[in-house]
């Protein structure tokens, strides 16, 4: 296809007379052409080539689109091509094309909280094609300056999904001065929390045509759009299965570049209604002819008024506009909190508000109320996030102490993951830092002791950090100390734990290791240079597995090609399910071969683990049988056992 004469079939776009007449990535192809018999040309190329490479074209799955010059205009047309005698499927004038291939996605599932056995209690997150995530974001980019140079989207009351703001900050810090305000100056107010049912999976694809008219944007877009999630499909993955392809009818795609911004502009619908002044006087003014009446961040609403009645009305309007687009309030996760004045202070009452006629929860005198992860209550005290706090590092604590981690990684573990954890307590509330001292670091203490280690280096660490950092110290004096007890611990795991090859192997390592070793290192040193390499380079774990290419960047994946398990020297040697048969006869081949040569042995009994040979369970037993007995005339039995060099699993 980079040949001059292909190349010239193509479309020149740009003054440097350099045809482009083929895109291609991965397995997905597009010839583009200045004329029909040009493409055509370029088609009957492909078909020979895949005939040759004996790949089939799915004919019924291509597609071809055509624009020509009619009088002063260009209009659209459908070119009439083939494809191994079959007419390729032509785009119907108006329609708008997309790869097939970039319509289909995998969606994980991450828990939320609660039952992991409730599918509601997941967060379905949908991975795209990179070619559709780039092409995706590119127009989410050109619609958002779009709206926001015409100023058709709205910005002071929806913070979600919106670049270069920090709107849960913002949100958050304004609810709590709001309340504090309500309740210093004595004064009423009134805040309703919302919660739809599954807001981004409920979104109907006709309200999104719909919402894309509202806003004014441009036709082929809205073509391209519809294009995307018509036929969309999708494939469900977790750790145990894998669902086939599903068509996704209905929602915007959480992971998707596009779907935040087109949700928003769903919304923007509602809050520009609302935004008008004729339901902004409902809010609480903070400043003179600015009230606040409504907070919203992605699908989390928060209603805010001076007064009971002005709430309801907010409320019908938002019920009238979810039945508008097939949104689902679930009354029963919404909540509504009031401060009213009586007499000379302010108190907290509960409210009585309606949803489609049914009552929304109160929050309790005295309780606290989440919002966009800050709690706030009548006192705007800090004791939840104190307490959320406090069991958080004991319970994040007590599961990094509880793993057999080596302490640097338990520090690692700590700094990293655990603070992570905290970090949002810390941004949103005003704890501080006398009731973290005083507090958090004695939990934290209780789990890292800060004693005094025979490492020299760590005691100084420890003198120059005590005042602030929590160190874990080692209890090892050098590395080779740590080598020394891992492998008594192994030595004694196979003298005791292992109690009918404990004496087996005592008696190896006292009387015969030393000569074993003098062996097989003239063996080894005898060997072809070829195998002396391999089994160098075995020994040090070098050898060319999937794992190792990885590491050193010669291989995308360190998987094995067959059962998708990582491909390490042991799943090569001996772990690779696929492959077990080819192990036992590589295992019955060396068996064969030793029982052959030993054959010629006088006056001695061979007991093989083969057919054909009579088997060792006869002197043994089945528990204890080895691969080959060898029983001499001089009375000496001897015992072979075949393993590979990499057994990791003696029993």
């Amino acid at each position: 296809m980079n040949d001059e004469r292909i190349q010239c079939l193509g479309y020149v776009n740009d003054i440097s007379l350099n045809p482009r007449h083929w895109f291609q990535f991965a397995d997905d192809a597009a010839i583009k052409s200045a004329h029909n018999e040009d493409n055509q040309l370029l088609c009957n190329a492909f078909s020979k080539w895949s005939s040759w490479a004996d790949l089939y074209i799915r004919v019924n799955k291509c597609h071809t689109f055509g624009i020509k010059k009619f009088g002063t205009k260009a209009v659209q047309y459908k070119p009439t091509l083939k494809i191994s005698g079959q007419q390729v499927p032509p785009i119907e004038d108006g329609e708008s094309f997309m790869y097939l291939e970039w319509k289909k996605a995998c969606t994980i599932l991450i828990h939320k909280k609660g039952d992991t056995n409730t599918p509601s209690n997941f967060q379905p997150i949908t991975l795209e094609t990179i070619p559709l995530k780039v092409f995706t974001s590119c127009l989410r980019n050109a619609m958002y300056s779009f709206l926001t140079v015409n100023n058709f989207i709205e910005h002071n009351i929806q913070k979600g999904f919106t670049p270069n703001m920090s709107g849960t900050l913002e949100h958050t810090a304004q609810m709590a001065n709001i309340i504090n305000k309500a309740r210093i100056k004595q004064r009423s107010l009134v805040i309703t929390l919302l919660d739809l049912k599954n807001a981004f999976g409920e979104v109907h694809h006709n309200l999104i045509t719909s919402v894309l008219d509202y806003h004014h944007i441009s036709e082929h877009v809205k073509l391209i759009i519809e294009s995307l999630y018509t036929d969309f499909k999708t494939s469900i993955i977790t750790f145990e299965f894998r669902t086939p392809f599903i068509p996704v009818r209905r929602g915007v795609l959480q992971g998707d570049c596009l779907s935040p911004l087109l949700f928003n502009m769903c919304f923007n619908t509602f809050i520009q209604h609302i935004k008008t002044d004729k339901y902004r006087q409902f809010g609480f003014s903070l400043q003179f002819l600015n009230p606040i009446h409504w907070f919203q961040f992605a699908d989390d609403a928060a209603v805010i008024s001076s007064q009971e009645s002005e709430n309801q009305h907010l409320l019908n309007r938002f019920s009238i506009w979810c039945q508008w687009s097939n949104m689902i309030i679930r009354v029963d996760k919404c909540s509504t909190f009031g401060i009213k004045k009586a007499l000379t202070k302010s108190i907290q009452y509960l409210p009585k508000l309606l949803i489609n006629k049914q009552l929304i929860p109160k929050i309790n005198i005295g309780e606290a109320f989440q919002y966009l992860g800050r709690y706030f209550s009548f006192n705007m005290s800090d004791e939840h996030h104190k307490s959320e706090l406090i069991s958080l590092v004991e319970e994040l604590m007590a599961d990094i102490d509880s793993k057999p981690l080596h302490p640097k990684n338990k520090i690692l573990l700590y700094s990293r993951y655990l603070l992570s954890k905290l970090s949002w307590h810390f941004t949103v509330s005003s704890v501080s830092k006398t009731w973290v001292t005083e507090n958090i670091d004695s939990k934290v203490n209780s789990y890292i002791p800060l004693k005094t280690s025979p490492n020299k280096a760590i005691n100084d660490l420890w003198k120059a950090t005590s005042n602030s950092k929590n160190i874990q110290y080692d209890v090892y004096n050098s590395t080779k100390q740590v080598l020394k007890d891992f492998r008594s611990g192994q030595e004694d795991k196979l003298h005791t734990q292992l109690t009918c090859q404990g004496s087996f192997f005592t008696n190896i390592t006292k009387f015969s290791l030393s000569q074993l070793t003098k062996i097989w290192s003239a063996c080894q040193s005898n060997l072809p240079k070829n195998i002396f390499n391999f089994t160098v380079r075995y020994i040090n774990n070098s050898l060319p597995t999937r794992q190792n290419l990885a590491r050193w960047g010669l291989s995308p994946t360190s998987d094995c090609s067959r059962c998708l398990a990582p491909e390490t020297l042991l799943h090569v040697v001996a772990g690779c399910q696929s492959y077990l048969e080819r192990f036992t006869w590589r295992h019955d081949s060396v068996l064969n071969f030793l029982a052959t040569s030993l054959q010629t042995v006088s006056g001695s009994h061979l007991y093989v683990d083969l057919p054909g040979y009579n088997s060792p369970s006869i002197i043994t037993g089945d528990t204890y049988r080895p691969d080959l007995l060898l029983s001499t005339s001089t009375g000496t039995l001897y015992i072979v056992e075949l393993t590979v060099g990499f057994e990791s699993n003696p029993q």
